[in-house]
């Protein structure tokens, strides 16, 4: 169970105990000692919130932040693609296909991962959005990892000779 879960469950003990002990005589001290722990747990449920929103938000940019980058290593990866295929003719230009495929299956996969990320945050815990954004994203990654796989044996090509036997 998870420690806010815990929290409330605690809390609604309390409460419980306060109405079966309401009828008895004597028990004013017994109540407003669970009043307070009522009062604390209160508090303690509410800072796990925060936490748990401040968590959850940590992810959604660190997600972006690893799309940021992936982005920028797939820009150069293209740029250096060309270069090779400049100097080095089909081999070089086969090389920089596969480096290609590779960055750009890495950067979809990240891209992938800041949208599962922001749409986890969006779910608040509702465990029919949090099934339909992880359905998603892994639909989504699989079509990019066989969008990849096109990708790289297209670029490979490049190795032989039209008609060869490889």
């Amino acid at each position: 169970m998870l420690p806010a879960a815990k929290t409330a469950l605690a809390i609604a003990d309390l409460e419980e105990q306060n109405a079966a002990l309401a009828g008895f005589a004597n028990s004013e001290k017994t109540i407003e000692l669970n009043n307070r722990k009522i009062d604390s747990l209160s508090r303690l449920r509410a800072a796990q919130g925060v936490a748990q929103a401040q968590e959850a938000g940590t992810d959604v940019a660190k997600a972006k932040e690893l799309l940021d980058i992936l982005t920028a290593v797939d820009t150069v990866a293209q740029a250096d693609a060309t270069g090779m295929a400049e100097s080095f003719g089909a081999v070089g230009k086969a090389i920089g296909g596969l480096t290609t495929a590779l960055t750009g299956y890495e950067r979809t996969q990240a891209g992938v991962a800041a949208q599962l990320a922001a749409s986890m945050k969006d779910a608040g815990g509702d465990p029919t959005k949090i099934a339909k954004a992880q359905a998603t994203a892994a639909q989504q990654g699989a079509q990019a990892q066989i969008k990849s796989y096109g990708d790289m044996a297209s670029a490979a090509k490049g190795f032989f000779k039209e008609g060869s036997t490889g």
